[in-house]
């Protein structure tokens, strides 16, 4: 069974009942920094942070322009090298997070098909990107 950590002050965004209906094993407790940690391993350093997005709407929530949101977003993974994923609601935002919680702890590997079906990828792409992180540091084969 997979395990998420999930931040006390998440409890009412139906992001946990969501894991627990998915066979998710949720484990409360007050995180200093994020929602959740997919991870056991991720949890005790923070080593490779990702940046989920929950909802359509990003722009207009607050009272800022359009243009500083953006460059709020883009500061994620320009300058942090902060991956950032934009789910479509709490129940995608939780099958996202169960796909995480299973390749971290279970040590499964992204396969080409999985890629392939990512918009804009196509199986040519998926493969390039399976050959490079093949080489990547820090990955074992």
């Amino acid at each position: 069974m997979a395990q998420v950590v999930v931040d006390r002050r998440e409890a009412r965004s139906g992001v946990p009942e969501r894991l627990r209906a998915l066979g998710v094993e949720v484990v409360k407790a007050p995180l200093p920094v994020g929602d959740y940690v997919p991870s056991p391993r991720l949890r005790r350093a923070f080593l490779r942070p990702l940046y989920v997005i929950d909802g359509k709407r990003v722009y207009g929530l607050r009272q800022v322009h359009p243009n500083c949101a953006r460059a709020g977003l883009a500061i994620l993974p320009v300058t942090y090298g902060i991956p950032t994923v934009f789910t479509e609601d709490a129940e995608d935002t939780a099958a996202f997070l169960l796909l995480v919680a299973r390749r971290e702890q279970w040590g499964q590997e992204v396969r080409e098909e999985e890629l392939a079906q990512v918009p804009g990828i196509g199986r040519v792409l998926a493969r390039r990107i399976r050959e490079a992180m093949a080489g990547a540091p820090g990955r074992e084969e």
